[in-house]
């Protein structure tokens, strides 16, 4: 089950330590329950924008779990913390894999390079998640209607089943929630933020084990999404759909597009990295 999930959201794994940006930081924002939701808002999105290294992230994570904390009826920033803690987990899971490629540089490694995190940092990935899900969970009982929450949700709750581990996540009934969360959210909306629905679902379903992997949706999302927002994460995840699909000529186009593409708004900490893991897999399987 690790195995399938771990690829979903690119997560990876090494034994060395942190890269030095992981250093977590001491929080910006002072009595958020004094200030306004909508202040804290707009604060907490001008932190994201300026943000430059997991640090950051982090920061952002801690500060707008706090404004979510001290505003639980508030669902700007249920959503927010939610985001914000799947940001910080996802960044992390991208440098390490990253690192795993670097030292085995096979395609059959890097599909799957994140199926053995280890537990220390299991036990980091799934304290962000869980924290995620739960703000995530509070923004769609306020609002089921709203996109946002769902999606947050299906986001966070696909780490928190990578650092589960495989049979933990089945009894938990992981898979099935986060199905949920993405019908959910590409019934909403599914072009919101850049086709994010789209591309979770199509992710999710590339990489989902039987019975609820579907390639054929998970074809039809991702090439949805690329057709309105193309981008460096979904041609690296069209290029691995067709890797699997054992179309590799048209998985090295998808991956091409991904090396080349540029940062999209609000990604610029996550578009290279998917760029330099396309990069990886175009290096392994050239001919």
């Amino acid at each position: 089950m690790r195995r399938a999930l771990a690829p979903l959201l690119l997560a990876a794994c090494a034994t060395k330590s942190p890269p030095a940006e992981e250093v977590l930081g001491p929080t910006q924002l002072r009595e958020p329950a004094r200030a306004s939701p909508e202040t804290l808002a707009r604060q907490l999105d001008l932190q994201a924008e300026a943000a430059q290294s997991l640090g950051d992230l982090d920061r952002v994570a801690a500060d707008a779990s706090s404004a979510a904390r001290a505003h639980p009826q508030s669902y700007p920033l249920q959503d927010r913390a939610a985001k914000a803690l799947f940001r910080a987990a996802l960044r992390r899971m991208m440098l390490w894999e990253l690192e795993v490629g670097e030292a085995d540089p096979r395609i059959e490694t890097l599909l799957v390079a994140g199926e053995e995190i280890p537990a220390e940092r299991r036990a980091t990935l799934l304290s962000l998640a869980r924290e995620g899900a739960a703000f995530a969970e509070s923004a769609t009982r306020l609002d089921p209607t709203r996109v946002e929450g769902h999606l947050a949700l299906g986001l966070n709750l696909t780490i928190q089943a990578i650092a589960e581990g495989g049979m933990n996540a089945l009894v938990q009934g992981l898979p099935g929630k986060i199905r949920d969360a993405v019908d959910k959210a590409v019934a909403a909306d599914r072009l919101h933020d850049g086709a994010g629905p789209l591309r979770l679902e199509g992710r999710f379903f590339t990489n989902v084990p039987w019975p609820l992997r579907d390639l054929p949706r998970a074809e039809r999302a991702l090439l949805d999404a690329e057709a309105h927002a193309p981008g460096a994460f979904v041609h690296l995840f069209l290029g691995d759909l067709r890797w699997r699909q054992g179309r590799g000529p048209e998985a090295r186009e998808a991956w091409s597009r991904a090396a080349t593409a540029s940062p999209a708004p609000g990604l610029r900490l996550f578009d290279p990295l998917a760029s330099a893991e396309a990069r990886q897999r175009l290096a392994s399987t050239a001919p």
